[in-house]
Parts: C-alpha cells; sequence; structure tokens
C-alpha cells in the first residue's frame, strides 16, 4: 500500500497537478511489496522565480521503503516532464534495491545449502529385512 504526500513550493499545487502525480505515482504500486505500507514523498517546485527558460521546474520522489530510503530527482522546462522523469528514475531505483535484495537472499541461501549438504561419501544402510 502506498500512501503519497505532495508538497509544492514556488507553484500552486491544482487539483489537475495532483490528479496527474497521483496517476503517475500509482504505476509504482506493482513494483513494492504489497504487505507493507511505503510512505512516498513529492515535491514538485519551481526552481526560480526570475527564470521563465531553461530547466525550471523540479520534481523529487522520496520512497521510504523498509531499511531503506530511495530519493530520485528530476529538473526539466515543464512541470509534467520532470514528474515523469523523476518517476522512472524512482522505479530504477526499486527494481535495483529489489533485484539486489533478491541477490543476497540467494547468496545466502545457496551458502545454508552448501552448509548443510551431505557429503557424497557418507553411506547409508539399508535394512534389508524390511
Amino acid at each position: 500500500m502506498i500512501k503519497v504526500e505532495i508538497y509544492a513550493k514556488n507553484i500552486k499545487l491544482t487539483e489537475e497537478l495532483k490528479k496527474y502525480i497521483l496517476e503517475k505515482t500509482d504505476h509504482l504500486q506493482k513494483f513494492i511489496p504489497k504487505d507493507k505500507e511505503i510512505l512516498v514523498a513529492i515535491e514538485v517546485s519551481k526552481t526560480t522565480n526570475h527564470h521563465k527558460k531553461g530547466d525550471v521546474f523540479y520534481a523529487e520522489y522520496q520512497i521510504d521503503l523498509p531499511g531503506k530510503s530511495l530519493r530520485a530527482t528530476a529538473t526539466r522546462e515543464d512541470l509534467e516532464s520532470a514528474v515523469l522523469e523523476a518517476k522512472s528514475e524512482a522505479e530504477r531505483e526499486i527494481k535495483g534495491f529489489k533485484e539486489k535484495n533478491e541477490a543476497v537472499r540467494d547468496r545466502r541461501n545457496r551458502f545454508f545449502k552448501k552448509i548443510l549438504s551431505i557429503s557424497p561419501l557418507a553411506r547409508f544402510k539399508r535394512n534389508k529385512h524390511l
């Protein structure tokens, strides 16, 4: 379950913008375990009030996963593309974190299997009378 908090700085947070951000953030749900509640804090802002051209809009995703906090940022010419780029970076961060956890788990499982395996030289006697 994703809990989303949206913050706006130097711009007005309209319902249309909020709806767009929530729509893009819902896509992250498939990368996060369903039994955990995850906090996603999204900040959208205008980096400066006196510039009119260039990378003026900023979007940041702060994702608090169990045991790790991930951060994805983007600065673009318009707000929608900044949000989209930050969301894509957040997806990459979550996938990398998930793959790393799976690799650690697999390595740990291989280690324990190696420790617990029985030597091929061990012989078991069968009881022929049964």
